[in-house]
């Protein structure tokens, strides 16, 4: 296993592809990403470099890599445990609600449609607690350390939690059903080498902040030969390595030679391009609260000095409604305005707007 920290600057992409390149068969070679996105970056930096058909890496986030390697286990071994759905998971624990004792928030939660939505929070927190490798038991331990000063209704909540938590995941597994923590916990504890697919590389690349089921998974994978690890210099970035391998011997990259001066970042802001019916902009003013608002010349109406700023839900709403002025529109829009005004919009720039 190799671990190289690139230096801030440095482009991660290029480095990937550049490791994908050094292999004589590109397409055996494996790359995770911790998200979706890099993954058509890196193809189009290997096609451009190319200039011709390829076939490109097995390239996937973890997220992907985790579902791929769970139901090919599930597979092998005849077993398969499609993920739930939200709705599955809110039945799931509506079943344990109306079955326990002492029912989370009592008889205000006892029908399905007022469950719903607490439901869908328990999954979500019930997902963070597996996913960071919290146990049923130390959940439930957490009530004497807190029995004295969390109040009566909050200790009953992290009972019910407790309760949730430990009846859940096995109601699940016995549905021959799986969630997204569930799979993650799974692979963590029985990833092989030969679960990945392809013969080349495995190259791990531009993780910052790793669940702790992410680092058992690493630690894995640190054990091949053939894995490579990327990551990115930053604030915190080693110590959050020698949390997640153990004893990491940590390469250093160069930066790439450069003839210019280092740089300040620079941002660019580019405003989005105007709808059609917005090309052709005035300046807006309003009239007074009885009058309806309408598009005026670049010095205030006549029948009011109020902006639109005053008005400007009310100038908005006209704005939706005629959007495109000609001279022919502009007939039925002055009778349709209040004739207490005798303004007229002059056509402009989006410079003459406010």
């Amino acid at each position: 296993m190799s671990l190289t920290l690139l230096p801030a600057r440095a482009d991660m992409i290029d480095e990937v592809a550049r490791r994908v390149e050094a292999c004589a068969d590109p397409s055996r070679a494996t790359v995770v990403f911790p998200g979706k996105r890099p993954a058509h970056f890196l193809r189009q930096r290997l096609a451009r470099a190319r200039g011709a058909g390829f076939i490109p890496p097995r390239i996937a986030s973890m997220d992907e890599l985790v579902d791929l390697l769970f139901e090919a286990r599930g597979a092998r071994e005849g077993t398969v445990r499609p993920r739930a759905e939200p709705i599955d998971a809110v039945a799931i624990l509506y079943e344990i609600q109306t079955a326990a004792d002492a029912p989370l928030g009592g008889s205000a939660f006892m029908t399905l449609d007022a469950f719903f939505p607490l439901g869908l929070r328990i999954q979500g927190d019930l997902e963070d607690l597996l996913i960071a490798g919290v146990t049923p038991a130390q959940v439930a331990g957490v009530q004497p350390l807190v029995e004295e000063e969390v109040p009566l209704a909050a200790r009953r909540r992290l009972r019910a939690l407790s309760e949730f938590y430990e009846k859940f995941y096995p109601e699940l597994e016995r549905r021959s059903l799986s969630s997204r923590s569930s799979r993650y916990v799974s692979v963590s504890r029985t990833l092989e080498r030969t679960d990945i697919p392809g013969e080349g590389p495995f190259i791990v690349a531009g993780f910052y902040a790793l669940t702790p089921a992410e680092r058992a998974i690493l630690r894995r994978a640190a054990a091949w030969r053939d894995t490579q690890m990327l990551f990115q210099d930053g604030p915190g970035i080693r110590e959050r390595i020698r949390e997640a391998l153990p004893d990491p011997r940590i390469e250093e990259a160069a930066p790439a030679p450069s003839d210019r001066p280092p740089e300040r970042p620079r941002l660019t802001f580019t405003p989005s391009t105007p709808s059609s019916t917005a090309r052709r902009t005035t300046r807006w003013w309003c009239c007074p609260p009885r009058r309806r608002c309408f598009p005026c010349c670049a010095t205030a109406c006549p029948a009011s000095t109020r902006t639109a700023t005053t008005f400007r839900s009310r100038t908005r709403l006209i704005a939706r409604r005629c959007t495109v002025f000609s001279t022919r529109s502009w007939k039925s829009w002055a009778a349709w305005t209040a004739p207490a005004c005798t303004c007229r919009p002059t056509w402009g720039s989006s410079s003459t707007r406010t």
